[in-house]
């Protein structure tokens, strides 16, 4: 089959990698260079993580999500990931600890209770003031995002896909599986997928009432001196509560942990809001300053926007129109399952998945209810 992907982020590349494994043609349009450093799936690091509060339809995933990230490693030749494991911090605000726990105890998931008292000892940086306690799991690190999507785009380019990096796509005729491209051109094709980030509402109109772009903003801190040595083996932190939170990322790449506000703006241009003001950069370290101890004395290196696109629930949308698929609103969870949605959206494409199914499955809502299974132990079977 020709297959044609609109975006050159995670999802699309990760659809075209797929796509070449499995002996179609394909080809990548972006608008950008690529990587394209306006995407949302470029920066030095995204996170994999057991953790999901009530959604647990994606904690399910995360296994098979480790499985096709192996697959990938084994195919670019490099394993650009981090294990850190997972610090959840409890501080009994709602109930997205406790979901997360209960969800992981069910799945058998490893991880350790931890008394308020232990938490500064074993991680001196964390501000232990009004902490509960806390819960580590030795799994979930680093997946080093932008390194990823160059190592995705020259498989594609090495196995025979093209990519056409700054070639803009204009329209989408979905019904007929068509791209018109910027310069008039129009390319024909057995299967369009559309993985544009949040330019995709403006690609598929049929969407756009279910997508919002969201500006969010990010910092990467340099540590004082004393306590520099201590993050460098710092696991991922969750502060994450009912209504938002905050987390961090544990240095890579040479750059110091990376600070970000895990609830939404649901505003912003994804084309002209960039620049990052000092009063915003002041306010997300306050946001942070219950997380991190002695905040004040840490330096702000850099600060900078990421684009999430949003959906209801945050739930992603993997879902056909016509002869086209539609990959949007990974709600800022979405990297960690890059390889396993791409797979699975090719076998969706050459009929060896159920459409339907793989939807459902892909919001969410569930392995069992998605894959039509009633027996335990059958985790991983929709993709099997």
């Amino acid at each position: 089959m020709k297959l044609v992907v609109v975006g050159a982020g995670v999802m699309g590349l990760s659809v075209a990698r797929a796509a070449l494994r499995d002996g179609h043609q394909v080809t990548v349009y972006d608008q950008s260079p690529v990587p394209n450093t306006q995407a949302s799936s470029v920066d030095r690091s995204r996170l994999i993580r057991w953790p999901y509060g009530a959604m647990t339809g994606y904690m399910r995933m995360v296994g098979d999500a480790y499985d096709a990230w192996q697959r990938l490693w084994d195919d670019v030749g490099a394993r650009h990931y981090v294990e850190t494991g997972t610090l959840i911090i409890d501080r009994s605000a709602g109930t997205w600890v406790s979901d997360s726990v209960t969800a992981m105890a069910t799945a058998g998931v490893a991880h350790d209770k931890l008394a308020g008292p232990d938490i500064a000892d074993r991680f001196p940086y964390v501000n232990d003031i009004g902490c509960k306690g806390a819960y580590f799991v030795p799994q979930g690190g680093v997946l080093q995002a932008g390194n990823i999507v160059e190592a995705l785009a020259q498989y594609v380019v090495r196995h025979g896909g093209v990519l056409e990096a700054e070639r803009p796509v204009d329209k989408i005729d979905a019904q007929k599986g068509a791209v018109t491209l910027s310069d008039g051109d129009v390319i024909g094709a057995d299967a369009v997928i559309v993985a544009a980030g949040s330019w995709t509402g403006r690609l598929l109109p049929e969407f756009s009432n279910r997508l919002t772009p969201s500006r969010q903003v990010v910092a990467y801190l340099d540590p004082p001196a004393p306590i520099a040595e201590a993050w460098q083996s710092a696991p991922m932190l969750l502060d994450i509560n009912d209504d938002g939170g905050a987390y961090v990322v544990p240095p890579t790449l040479g750059a110091g942990p990376k600070i970000g506000d895990h609830t939404f703006s649901m505003t912003g241009d994804p084309d002209r809001d960039r620049t990052v003001s000092e009063a915003e950069t002041r306010a997300l370290i306050d946001f942070a300053r219950p997380l991190i101890r002695d905040l004040d004395v840490y330096h702000v290196a850099e600060s900078k926007t990421c684009f999430y696109t949003m959906a209801p629930e945050q739930r992603f949308i993997v879902e056909p129109i016509g002869k086209a698929w539609a990959m949007a609103g990974f709600s800022g969870h979405g990297f960690k399952f890059g390889p396993l949605l791409g797979e699975a959206v090719v076998d969706a494409v050459a009929g060896r998945r159920e459409a339907a199914a793989l939807s459902a499955w892909a919001a969410g809502h569930g392995w069992r209810t998605a894959a039509g299974l009633t027996e335990p132990g059958q985790r991983g079977k929709l993709l099997s």
